[in-house]
């Protein structure tokens, strides 16, 4: 990997040691960035047990592509080219290195950019390029045949001239497919280092401690779900005492005044008819506190009962996770991840944080009604507009409670003209009641409506509309959708 610095390489000379590089580079983390000088960039690359500096250079005098392992220097300040990789490729891995058929360009791929390097003799340059292939930035002052930034990247014509077989073609060899190792000792040799040793770890044993991390993952969640709600469980004892309460304030409903905040009442409840003192809303009168308490109550009941179902759907949930562990502790890692699949307790590892970055956010959550369709559950806020005003369709259908503030609810349809099915409409309306300030109750009025008969309140806060025309829905079965679909959305992942 010496600089040539007497004559350019030949095609076949530079195709050999992109082909080595690119076996024993990609996969390679890009650490950091230096600038030797104007028209180079030196990357920092880290592989296992091993870091080695990539020197891209488009000097006109000695533009080259090399592997160093000394740190070269840097400039004071960075160069634009530099500016650009630090900000965008530093932290990234190596997906690939390619050079043109039949041409000196070389091509460093990352999943957020690349770096091109023509090595050509009349003129020399360095690319750097977005994930579009547009030209963010160059090595000389002016690109020689006229590219402007923004505009796609081209590959530069070849003179007819140009020789670009090997000047000793007895020096030719086959071409042989070398693994990472391989390439790595063969490029550590060429710069009179030994390759790094590394602690040999079995494939096996490394996909039996990637099973036992899945399985003790799987088993830590259901272990915090079912400790979660048998805390619901618990509240039932307080559901009793909102119904106590509400009893006992029958006996001094004729006293009870708006704006009090407590009051003192006979405990019949108690053996020894003790007085107990019963907190109030001061913002409700006698009827409201009383409604209160039976409203609290019938809504912890409903949890509880809620909660018992989940916590036995759990329980057994970890029973199947102990009969998988003891079936495939020991791999394929495939085979465990399908098992778990297959049981409705397999979560995905969480996609990296710097894919969420790139992924562009929702306003609304995704979930799917009992035949199979889409819902958009808007976020809130801001979100609801965006969801409602910006996703959604003209005659996609709209669901909302009534007069009451709550999540905007969409129902995307497949193409004009479809018309959602019946069950896929209650679901709906159970997501816009669950997502309401009517959470708990039964009966709730809904709007229903085509997106189209919706307007946003001028000068109004954000998710706040006007409805021109619709139709009422009622929920119904609230609880038990609500159930359905965020089991299912955590099935998919939603």
């Amino acid at each position: 990997m010496s600089q040539l610095k007497h004559r350019w390489p030949s095609y076949k000379e530079l195709k050999e040691q992109v082909d080595l590089l690119n076996s024993a580079l990609s996969g390679g983390r890009i650490q950091k960035v230096r600038d030797p000088d104007r028209s180079t960039v030196a990357l920092k690359i880290r592989l296992p047990g091993q870091s080695l500096f990539l020197i891209c250079s488009g000097d006109p005098e000695l533009a080259r592509l090399e592997l160093s392992l000394d740190q070269p220097s840097t400039l004071p300040q960075p160069t634009g080219i530099g500016r650009w990789v630090r900000a965008h490729l530093a932290g990234s891995k190596i997906t690939e290195i390619t050079l043109l058929a039949q041409d000196r360009v070389v091509a460093l791929h990352t999943a957020r950019g690349s770096l091109c390097l023509e090595l050509l003799p009349q003129a020399p340059n360095l690319y750097t390029l977005n994930t579009e292939q547009k030209v963010m930035g160059w090595s000389k002052r002016i690109p020689s045949r006229g590219l402007r930034l923004g505009q796609v990247w081209t590959a530069p014509e070849r003179p007819e001239h140009l020789i670009l077989e090997p000047q000793d073609r007895s020096s030719e060899s086959t071409e042989t497919q070398l693994s990472k190792p391989e390439a790595l000792t063969l490029l550590l040799a060429q710069l009179g280092a030994e390759a790094p040793t590394l602690d040999p770890i079995d494939q096996s044993e490394r996909e039996q401690r990637q099973c036992q991390r899945v399985i003790k993952q799987t088993r830590d969640r259901l272990n915090r779900l079912s400790k979660a709600l048998w805390k619901d469980l618990e509240r039932v004892d307080q559901a009793e005492t909102w119904k106590e309460e509400g009893e006992l304030l029958k006996s001094k409903l004729a006293e009870l005044k708006r704006g009090m905040t407590e009051v003192q009442v006979t405990d019949w409840y108690d053996p020894e008819m003790n007085t107990r003192t019963i907190e109030l809303d001061p913002k409700l009168d006698g009827l409201g506190n009383i409604e209160l308490r039976f409203k609290k109550h019938r809504k912890a009941l409903k949890g509880a009962d809620i909660a018992s179902e989940r916590l036995e759907q759990t329980e057994q949930q970890l029973a199947q996770l102990e009969e998988i562990a003891e079936s495939y502790i020991q791999g394929p890692l495939s085979a465990l991840q399908d098992a778990l699949r297959q049981a409705g307790i397999y979560r995905a590892k969480q996609v990296a944080k710097q894919h969420q970055k790139e992924t562009k956010r929702l306003p609304y959550r995704v979930f799917w009604s009992s035949v199979g369709e889409l819902l958009w559950l808007g976020r809130g806020g801001q979100d609801n507009h965006l969801t409602t005003f910006q996703s959604a369709r003209g005659q996609d259908y709209w669901v909302h409670t009534r007069d009451v503030p709550g999540a905007h609810v969409i129902i995307p349809l497949k193409h004009r003209g479809h018309i959602p099915h019946q069950e896929t409409i209650l679901d709906a309306a159970a997501l816009s009641v669950h997502h309401s300030k009517q959470r708990g109750e039964e009966g709730v009025a809904l709007y229903f409506t085509e997106r189209k008969h919706i307007r946003p309140v001028p000068a109004g806060p954000p998710g706040k509309v006007m409805v021109s025309a619709s139709k009422t829905i009622i929920a119904e079965d609230v609880e038990l959708r609500i159930t359905r679909l965020y089991a299912e959305a955590q099935k998919r992942g939603s």
